[in-house]
């Protein structure tokens, strides 16, 4: 009798310890305007946490896809900050099941002094602005149509045409040491035609 009671005691706290466990596959990020910006943990729910309400944290090996759903073409911008020997890489206008079956959008591969842009049809853009002296560097890619605008710091791509189709995702990954983004935020380009 003790034996099952025990049992039972067991298997009540298992319940009710896994009802109070939160979902640790996605998070809500705050953001205005108030549109549901959504990040979802790619790899262990270990390395990527959010911080505060409003910030995201990735540690070595983290990573998350950020996304308001159906916002395809729209503005992304947020505050990067890396330690000095994080490599920290972002992309867009793929999903995470596209960029591992090999449709890589466009990758922003941050270092400590300077960003390069991989475009998709195999070109490269260096800018002169990276992410490693515990410093903000801000963050912009613009998404217009079949235009990306990519700026790092105060360094910009410019105005490019892409063949890549947007998507409602950002993809953001650390390597080699930890990364913070300050407030990441997804808006509309043209707000009349909501």
């Amino acid at each position: 009798m003790q034996l099952n009671n025990s049992i039972m005691l067991l298997a009540i706290v298992v319940l009710l310890v896994g009802c109070t466990i939160p979902d640790r596959d996605w998070f809500s990020v705050d953001q205005e305007p108030p549109y549901d910006l959504r990040a979802e943990v790619l790899g262990s729910w270990r390395l990527a946490s959010r911080e505060g309400s409003n910030s995201v944290r990735l540690a070595d090996g983290g990573g998350v896809g950020l996304r308001v759903d159906k916002l395809t073409d729209g503005m992304f911008s947020t505050e990067l900050v890396a330690d000095a020997t994080t490599t920290t890489t972002v992309v867009v206008r793929t999903t995470p099941r596209g960029e591992a079956a090999g449709q890589p959008g466009i990758r922003l591969v941050i270092g400590p002094s300077a960003t390069t842009v991989f475009w998709p049809d195999g070109e490269t853009t260096r800018l002169h602005a990276g992410a490693g002296a515990k410093a903000p560097i801000p963050i912009r890619i613009v998404n217009d149509g079949h235009f990306t605008n990519v700026v790092v710091g105060c360094d910009s791509t410019g105005r490019r045409a892409v063949t890549a189709k947007t998507t409602d995702w950002v993809i953001v990954r650390a390597t080699g040491g930890s990364a913070l983004l300050i407030a990441p935020e997804c808006d509309v380009l043209y707000p009349n035609f909501q």
